[in-house]
């Protein structure tokens, strides 16, 4: 649904606000991101070196990377979405036309908030189970609730960003030009 030009001129300042609000949680939330991979890189070249210099790794670092690797994949997810990153086959699409082209798009944008609402929900339901029942790491006895949060909040966000992109994609100002 496309708005009048007056309506429109009116409306885009608000869009930009909102595109940059949600482009600075979103990176927000991917440069957290990096930063634990980066401290789990850290992380693994330590036990790495623990282990060829003073014959033992250290303790829990397969806890630590493991935690670290799923809190940082998540908190990727939005701005992957936001800023279209994630990987597209389009080899066929190139030859169909711009309206089966955009409605293929939306389609898969829909399919992946539900994608996003049911992984958030599962997540959320298993963050209370083991939150429940007291799990922890083995090595380090750290509860595995915590691994859950960050992963809950960047699912949340990522829902947040879907629907976002979707109401972008049919009542922003402008979308043919800006590509989204």
């Amino acid at each position: 649904m496309a708005m009048s030009g007056g309506a429109e001129k009116r409306a885009a300042p608000l869009w930009a606000m909102l595109d940059r609000g949600m482009h600075a949680v979103a990176a927000g939330f991917a440069i957290l991101g990096g930063l634990v991979l980066s401290l789990v890189a850290v992380i693994t070249v330590g036990s790495i070196l623990a282990r060829a210099f003073l014959g033992s790794g250290l303790g829990g670092d397969y806890e630590l990377v493991e935690m670290g690797c799923a809190m940082a994949v998540f908190t990727f997810l939005p701005y992957c979405q936001l800023v279209r990153a994630h990987a597209k086959v389009d080899f066929l699409s190139r030859w169909f036309g711009v309206w089966l082209t955009h409605f293929l798009d939306a389609l898969a944008d829909v399919l992946f908030l539900v994608i996003a609402i049911l992984l958030t929900w599962r997540l959320s339901v298993g963050a209370l189970d083991v939150l429940q029942y007291g799990e922890s790491t083995m090595v380090l006895r750290l509860p595995v609730w915590w691994g859950f949060v960050p992963a809950v909040l960047s699912c949340g966000l990522l829902c947040v960003v879907c629907l976002y992109g979707l109401l972008r994609r049919f009542l922003g100002p402008g979308l043919h030009e800006s590509g989204r």
